[in-house]
Formats: structure tokens, C-alpha cells, sequence
């Protein structure tokens, strides 16, 4: 048997390979490569790197395993959010509200319109009558022009809630943390550091108030709540 190899090509005689040896039935040409001396041979070459591709992505792994312990170990070394709070604010949080809070009047009325999400407030406000019942312990404030109504609520726990207070500070940015978790127990950590340092045991309605916190932009139809970092009463009701 020769070394030979066949293949069928077109018979036109412009379309037949080099090398092949014609018939004398001219529909049909018996041809192979010259220098095609096996099998292996008239594959290209590029099917060989395809081959090569393939092993080298079969060995490689896309995915890491590591033991559940390992995990768990992780989160015992994670951040020390109480220490963490307490590291910044005496240092960062209060200068930094102190210097950028604006009038609580001015960030109501801008919490209506488009813009930030958050606002950094200070200002002084009357007392309105409260909602015992609600755990959330939301105090109405009225703010000058005093009408009576409530134009905030500032939150007085023991339920502090949202990210008003972590989100409005600037140095305090998720990029600093490992995970989701780590940011979310800062800003709880935050809230409960304003909650036992900010807030008088008793408050009765009519007496004046000044404050400073963070205040988040409310749900239509809500009033602005606020998370006090300060909290003093000017005077008694008269």
C-alpha cells in the first residue's frame, strides 16, 4: 500500500491540487498532499494548538475551595465595629458634623426637592406631642416659623433605623470594609453610639430643643427623621 492518501476534489482542472494524478474518467481526481506521508499529517496544524487549549483549560480550576471553618475564622477577624466607632467620634465625627451641618429649616425644605439623600442638620426646634406607643420612638419637632405642625421627627429610639448618620459622613465609605456586613454593623454601631450619648431621658411638649444629627431624605408623605449626635434643652414650656 502506498503512502498515498485520497481525496475527492472538483474536476475542473484549474480547482486540481498539485501533485495529483488524474484519471482517465476526468470526474474524479486521486490526489493527496505531496509531502503528506501519514495520516497525522493532513490535519493542519492549528487543531493541534485547539488540542493543547483544551487540556490546559480542563486543568484549571474556576472556583476555590476552602473549609467552613476557614469561613468562620474569617469573621472572628473581622472588624471590631464598637472599636472602630470609637476611634473616630470624638476625632472626625463630631468636627465633621459640627462644620458641615447646615439649618434644619433650609434641609427640610430641601429634602423636597431633588438632590442628596442624606443632610447633615443643626438648628433648634419645639417639641410636639410624641407617639408613645411606637417603638420606633419618633419625637415631632416644629421649626421656626413655629405653626404648631411638625416639620421633622428626630428618632429617639430604642430603634434607630436607617444609614442616615454612617451615609452622610464622607470618610466612611464601603471600600474601607470587607463585606456588606462590615459596612451595615458600622452604621448600627454608629446609630447606637448617637442613641446613649445625644438623647435626654424625659421631654415634655413645647419645650425647646436644640440639636445636631443626619438627616435622610423621606418617602413621599413622611417627615424628614433625624439621628441626633447633640441634643440640649434651652428652656422649659412656658
Amino acid at each position: 500500500m502506498t503512502r498515498r492518501l485520497l481525496a475527492i476534489a472538483a474536476c475542473t482542472p484549474g480547482l486540481q491540487p498539485r501533485g495529483s494524478v488524474p484519471l482517465e474518467d476526468r470526474s474524479l481526481t486521486v490526489a493527496a498532499p505531496i509531502r503528506a506521508t501519514t495520516a497525522r499529517e493532513w490535519f493542519p496544524a492549528r487543531a493541534k494548538y485547539c488540542a493543547a487549549i483544551i487540556l490546559l483549560a480542563s486543568s484549571c480550576k474556576p472556583w476555590t475551595v476552602r473549609p467552613i471553618n476557614e469561613s468562620v475564622q474569617s469573621q472572628s477577624r473581622g472588624l471590631d465595629a464598637p472599636a472602630y466607632v470609637s476611634s473616630i467620634w470624638e476625632t472626625k465625627v463630631i468636627p465633621y458634623v459640627h462644620a458641615h451641618a447646615i439649618d434644619v429649616a433650609s434641609a427640610c425644605q430641601a429634602a423636597q426637592r431633588p438632590g442628596p439623600a442624606q443632610f447633615l442638620v443643626k438648628g433648634d426646634a419645639r417639641v410636639l406631642p410624641a407617639d408613645a406607643a411606637s417603638r420606633s420612638g419618633l419625637l415631632p419637632i416644629d421649626v421656626a416659623p413655629f405653626d404648631g405642625h411638625p416639620d421633622a421627627a428626630i428618632q429617639m429610639g430604642p430603634v434607630i433605623r436607617g444609614t442616615a448618620l454612617r451615609d452622610a459622613l464622607p470618610f466612611i465609605e464601603f471600600s474601607q470594609f470587607l463585606n456588606q456586613l462590615e459596612f451595615a454593623r458600622v452604621s448600627n454601631e454608629l446609630n447606637a453610639r448617637a442613641l446613649q450619648t445625644a438623647l435626654p431621658e424625659t421631654l415634655a411638649p413645647g419645650q425647646m430643643i436644640s440639636f445636631a444629627g443626619a438627616m435622610a431624605r423621606p418617602a413621599p408623605g413622611q417627615l424628614p427623621e433625624i439621628v441626633p449626635i447633640e441634643f440640649k434643652i434651652q428652656r422649659r414650656p412656658e
